[in-house]
């Protein structure tokens, strides 16, 4: 019954920590300072003490140390995805050199800052420009 409540605390605590998008190091505290309470008011015996830290213990180690995380499992990650993803076409190497991705790269994080849409001046034409908007374009538009 202690395993069950502890599973469920823990799922608990990493759902909170991952929905306010704490840093790794935060939820890896969280993590140990909730199982060092529970070590020490006797939740579980040694075997699921034991298998509870070391779950806890090596993937923390792996993921917060950056020399272990670049050698362990960055490096070999990439070297995997480099030999899977086909070459990168002359069409996305220029959309990639062209600049910003500006307000789609804060679409695509799922969390845009409206505001900063609502806020972008819409840049006005020229003389030139308006001119020829409406002159040769409107009657092309006519022409159709």
């Amino acid at each position: 019954m202690n395993i069950l409540l502890l599973l469920g605390a823990l799922l608990a605590l990493f759902y909170i920590i991952a929905r306010h998008q704490f840093p790794f190091r935060k939820l890896a505290l969280a993590s140990a300072l909730f199982l060092l309470v529970f070590t020490l008011a006797g939740g579980f015996n040694l075997f699921w003490g034991l298998l509870f830290w070391s779950t806890l213990l090596v993937p923390a180690m792996l993921l917060g140390i950056p020399q272990l995380r670049h050698s362990l499992l960055s490096r070999p990650l990439l070297r995997r995805i480099r030999k899977i993803l086909p070459p990168m076409s002359a069409t996305e190497r220029d959309a990639i050199e062209a600049g910003s991705v500006w307000w789609e790269a804060e679409l695509f994080r799922g969390a845009p800052d409206w505001q900063l849409l609502q806020g972008y001046r819409l840049p006005v034409l020229s003389a030139q420009e308006q001119a020829f908007i409406d002159g040769p374009v409107d009657e092309l538009c006519a022409m159709i």
